[in-house]
């Protein structure tokens, strides 16, 4: 079995990777590769375009090359353009790791043997989320149920023949952020649970001293007896927020103190 080495090279690679100061769904990526270079590991992220136009940039230990920008090529491809210069950068300093955020890292997980490198997929590299998305469209009627389990079945064998097969076939591992993703991925995906890693991320709430919770509860409605659900979203998936509703709406009328 090789040895790990205490120090990795990890190649991140994203469509869009957030810089730090901008919202996104992939804003969890910049705070764990800073805190993967303060634990002493290089970190080198391959991205698609910049906000600021540049080619490459270098912030708080962790270098950032953006394939995109100066290139006129309407033909250009960015897992294309993922792999050239992986292998660019793994002829100069060998990787260990490369983690892909989606399918954008399929080309080099394909020749992973080649490179001597373990591979990583976020769940958002499948098309999982396709599947939770039709799921929440569902209705609750027998013409709903019908018509989704339909849906379902269709959308299913076509991306995972299609695409979904392919990645979990050249990924050592998958991350995912809820027990759901893993229960679909080990169930439906035929994945190896012990190859699946749960990594739950969201908002950082960070305690303060100087935050007053008796008022927070006043300001509230709230009293010590509420649990409390909290969620966040920009408002983009209506139907992700309708089924959070629909849920709570039958929690808690069993529930009368529970709040969201």
């Amino acid at each position: 079995m090789a040895t790990v080495p205490e120090k990795l090279n990890i190649c991140i690679t994203a469509n869009y990777f957030p810089i730090i100061g901008r919202a996104s769904d992939f804003g969890f990526l910049w705070p764990i590769s800073k805190k993967l270079v303060e634990l002493g590991h290089n970190v080198t992220v391959l991205t698609a375009e910049s906000p600021q136009h540049i080619t490459e940039t270098k912030k708080e230990g962790v270098q950032v090359y953006f394939l995109r920008e100066g290139v006129r090529n309407r033909d250009w491809d960015f897992e294309e353009a993922v792999e050239k210069k992986f292998v660019e950068l793994h002829k100069r300093q060998p990787f260990h790791v490369l983690h892909s955020v989606d399918s954008s890292g399929i080309r080099v997980a394909t020749k992973k043997k080649e490179y001597g490198i373990a591979t990583i997929f976020d769940v958002n590299a499948t098309q999982m989320a396709q599947l939770f998305a039709i799921v929440g469209m569902n209705k609750q009627t027998t013409r709903s149920i019908l018509k989704t389990g339909i849906n379902l079945l269709y959308k299913y064998l076509r991306t995972y023949w299609g695409v979904d097969r392919k990645i979990l076939k050249h990924s050592d591992g998958v991350f995912v952020s809820s027990p759901m993703e893993r229960f679909v991925l080990e169930r439906y995906y035929y994945y190896p649970d012990a190859r699946i890693h749960t990594v739950p991320y969201g908002i950082d709430i960070v305690p303060r001293e100087d935050i007053n919770l008796d008022n927070i509860r006043k300001r509230l409605g709230l009293n010590s007896y509420n649990q409390c659900v909290v969620t966040t979203t920009d408002m983009e998936e209506l139907d992700e927020m309708r089924s959070i509703l629909n849920a709570f709406e039958k929690v808690v009328i069993k529930k009368p103190d529970l709040r969201l």
